[in-house]
């Protein structure tokens, strides 16, 4: 991802986000995850802020790797907040 698409993601007050930090399993998370996914890229979103929260690193190892292997997915990069990544579709 280019640096002008992430800070322009970063900046942008109205981008679709995914919120999975509250979410109760890892397996749940990825479940809500995909399904949002798709919703966003049919309905034309150019990039989401996924949330997955400061933890463990177990819920943000399990999603990262989740949209590395997403055909939907062009690229992603963390936010530097660490608790979230910007996905570009």
């Amino acid at each position: 991802m280019d640096s002008a698409t992430l800070f322009a993601a970063e900046l942008n007050p109205n981008i679709a986000t995914i919120d999975l930090h509250h979410t109760g399993t890892v397996a749940d998370a990825l479940e809500q995850l995909e399904r949002e996914l798709f919703l966003f890229y049919q309905n034309g979103e150019p990039y989401v802020r996924v949330v997955y929260g400061i933890g463990t690193g177990k819920l943000a190892s399990a999603v990262q790797e989740a949209l590395t292997k997403n055909p939907m997915i062009g690229s992603w990069e963390k936010e530097e907040n660490g608790g979230s990544c910007i996905a570009v579709f």
